[in-house]
């Protein structure tokens, strides 16, 4: 069975096509502005990549203690740990099976586009384990972009299933699903109650 470790590291070899300046401040942009009506003073980024998230971060919650940034990739990591000099800020190989501490917000942008043999169970996963370490909020993509072939399955039906796992977590207080690009993503953000 494939992992997404095993596909991070085929897929970041062709991240100029997906991660493209534009599209990549628009998920940022939109990941951060659904943070606005939390406190968030503590940040975790699952597959964080090369840390880009964080210059955002800096300017949009200047006054934030803690940003936890984990990417399978070793060599993103090392570079974000090469580029980054801010003393709040911390990468680490590995996934959020990895993570033990509880952040205000947890972000994963693009971790879930790969087609693994168990996809659903890996998400479902994921994101309840993802929710274990949330305190307020908790924004991640959904998407299949048209460069992945997927058999029997498209962006609806995935949205769809993933919205139906944020039903059934425990401590919910709302959620939104915002549309970023035109092509193929959207931003669910979940929000806990207090």
């Amino acid at each position: 069975m494939k992992t997404f470790a095993e596909e991070e590291r085929k897929f970041f070899e062709g991240y100029e096509i997906y991660g493209s300046r534009k599209h990549q401040y628009a998920r940022h942009r939109a990941v951060l502005d659904s943070w606005r009506r939390v406190n968030v003073g503590t940040i975790l980024d699952v597959g964080c990549g090369y840390g880009d998230l964080v210059p955002m971060i800096q300017v949009e919650f200047p006054k934030f203690v803690r940003y936890q940034g984990v990417d399978v990739t070793p060599r993103c990591i090392h570079k974000a740990i090469a580029t980054c000099t801010d003393d709040r800020c911390h990468f680490q190989e590995g996934t959020v099976f990895d993570i033990s501490l509880v952040y205000d917000a947890v972000a994963a942008i693009g971790i879930f586009s790969k087609n693994t043999d168990d996809w659903e169970g890996l998400v479902a996963a994921t994101i309840e384990k993802m929710w274990q370490q949330t305190k307020r909020v908790m924004s991640f993509t959904t998407m299949h972009p048209c460069m992945w072939e997927v058999p029997d399955t498209d962006r609806v039906c995935d949205e769809r299933q993933m919205l139906s796992w944020i039903l059934e977590l425990p401590n919910v207080a709302g959620f939104q699903l915002q549309r970023v690009d035109p092509e193929y993503v959207n931003i669910a953000t979940v929000y806990r109650k207090c």
